[in-house]
């Protein structure tokens, strides 16, 4: 009886020994992806970081494209007084989108031939 249980707790140790070779196997590439992966995450925050540091721009000033010596000669051009042209240069408007509110057609009824001579 007692040789049955050594050979029993033998061949358990055994098993446990392979269980305990492949978990550490496992172990040893989970830190290995892990690292690749905080590898990764670190490359891409920095991409992220210099994507923001080029679109971050300041929409009330001119775009960077735009020599503002070539923009002040231009005013000057127009004959604006100095106050006027930094007023001027300050000012850079948006696109404006105007969508009409009905998609039909009939809603906005074309004029008539007769409307237009007489105005």
């Amino acid at each position: 009886d007692m040789l049955s249980q050594i050979n029993h707790l033998r061949t358990e140790n055994k098993t446990l020994l392979s269980e305990s070779q492949y978990l550490s196997v496992e172990k040893k590439e989970l830190e290995d992806e892990n690292s690749a992966l905080e590898t990764e995450i670190s490359e891409l925050e920095s991409e992220i970081k210099a994507r923001e540091a080029e679109t971050n721009l300041d929409l009330n000033l001119a775009p960077p494209e735009i020599q503002h010596t070539e923009f002040a000669s231009q005013t000057n051009y127009m004959g604006l007084p100095s106050s006027e042209r930094a007023f001027q240069q300050s000012q850079i408007m948006n696109p404006l989108y105007v969508f009409p509110l009905s998609s039909n057609p009939q809603a906005y009824p074309v004029p008539d031939a007769a409307d237009s001579r007489a105005m």
